[in-house]
């Protein structure tokens, strides 16, 4: 395991315990029962199974041999009406005796005080298993509906700010077609306390960004062009499709897909879109639009649009999604309320926001297509050694600076001209120790 050169610190392990802690090292005198039926323990207090498209080879397999990406398999959180309760299931039966005798039930080799054991070990170390079962015993005893909520405009304690802020998207689009809602285990609460229920099993997802650089932040994201292979003459194209064969991988991943989401869509060219419906309709064999699929399209229309080169503004709007004979098909839904202000209760970054829309909306005070911003918007710099100084302070200190402060902060630029000289102005501020740490580390970049 690499600890990117101390930069990851790991807490150390600490000891299992009781009575697992006795059964691995040989003190318990269930240690060989234990050993010799490790998996079969295992499976007994499972909740998720593991999931991988397998490979199968004719004659013997001495290996176990999967393709693709690994997953864990779930089911839902209550059982059907005739079936008894099994793996995930038991955590919700709220009876200890209970859960015992149905986990014994599932193999026939199991010793019924060790289980139990295991069962009271695991209901008082495990955390998430404690606040399950604390939540369980404080629900009344007649009720079978239990659902996973999850809060949008929450984070846990002490959690990354960046990794759980809520989206700030102004307009959001949505295409739904032929979708037939039925009932499902959790449930998403929205900023307006409305509560809407998620599949279980939502099938494949795919997370796209007109932008390289943005799309990098998506977890699992990529551009629009590179997931779809979008043809690269949009302008001038008449039936524009996706030049994915029916064969491939992307083939298969297309025709499973359940929900696409395309973030900055306004961006886009309009025939981007019809290429996926287009192509859609083909891998699948249908004339639906999309074919089904939900297509979440998130973006801001007061920002840029379609860029057509060697063009007139009007070719752009021409260009953008709204003239495309899918705008009258979409369902729009838009966001009010600034999440990253929400939460953090920034009166600064509120007024930013408001002036950001403002000026988008055409409301902001002009003088010949000019605008003049606040004195209190911002810093005014006139030279980029002052620019670096309010950015990087302290910089010819680098030994005893965290590379968190320096992940904090970042000067963006449109010009690798202008990247050269701040990093320049960077470096010359202290002197490089054997360290590792490269110029693309911090200093500018270019957007």
């Amino acid at each position: 395991m690499c600890c990117n050169i101390g930069k990851t610190q790991l807490d150390p392990l600490q000891p299992p315990p009781k009575p697992l802690r006795s059964l691995l090292e040989g003190d318990h005198p269930d240690h060989d029962h234990f050993i010799n039926y490790t998996r079969k323990h295992n499976s007994y207090f499972q909740m998720t199974s593991f999931g991988a498209k397998q490979i199968f080879e004719e004659g013997f397999m001495p290996l176990f041999k999967v393709q693709g990406q690994v997953y864990h398999l779930y089911d839902s959180l209550i059982p059907n009406t005739q079936e008894n309760p099994q793996f995930l299931h038991i955590y919700f039966v709220g009876e200890d005796e209970k859960e015992v005798q149905l986990r014994c039930s599932l193999y026939p080799e199991v010793k019924q005080a060790l289980i139990k054991q295991l069962q009271n070990m695991l209901h008082t170390e495990n955390k998430y298993i404690r606040e399950l079962k604390t939540t369980i015993l404080n629900a009344s005893q007649n009720n079978t509906n239990f659902q996973v909520v999850i809060h949008a405009d929450r984070k846990p304690a002490n959690g990354h700010k960046g990794c759980y802020n809520a989206s700030t998207t102004n307009e959001v689009a949505l295409v739904i077609v032929g979708q037939q809602f039925e009932k499902r285990d959790i449930i998403i609460q929205s900023h307006d306390n409305r509560l809407q229920r998620i599949k279980a099993h939502m099938g494949l997802q795919l997370q796209l960004h007109h932008q390289e650089v943005a799309a990098t932040l998506l977890h699992g994201g990529k551009t629009a062009h590179s997931a779809f292979q979008l043809p690269l003459n949009l302008n001038t194209i008449e039936i524009p499709t996706c030049n994915i064969n029916k064969q491939s991988n992307m083939a298969n991943v297309l025709k499973k897909c359940k929900l696409i989401v395309w973030d900055e869509s306004p961006m886009s060219h309009k025939k981007g879109f019809e290429a996926l419906n287009n192509s859609l309709k083909d891998l699948r064999n249908s004339n639906l639009l999309m074919r089904v699929v939900t297509v979440l399209l998130a973006g801001d229309f007061r920002q840029t649009l379609p860029i057509v080169p060697r063009r007139t503004r009007a070719n752009e709007i021409v260009a953008c999604i709204k003239s495309s004979y899918l705008w009258p098909k979409i369902e729009t839904f838009s966001l009010t309320k600034n999440m990253r202000v929400h939460l953090k209760g920034d009166k600064t970054a509120e007024q930013f926001s408001e002036l950001l829309l403002k000026i988008g909306d055409g409301k902001y005070p002009e003088c010949e297509e000019k605008i003049t911003l606040p004195t209190g918007l911002g810093t005014v710099v006139n030279t980029l050694q002052e620019l670096t100084y309010k950015i990087y302070p302290g910089i010819e200190n680098l030994k005893e600076i965290s590379m968190d402060w320096l992940c904090e902060r970042a000067i963006l630029t449109s010009k690798n001209d202008t990247v050269e000289e701040i990093n320049k102005i960077l470096l010359s501020s202290f002197q490089a120790k054997k360290n590792g740490i490269q110029i693309g580390e911090f200093g500018a970049g270019n957007r």
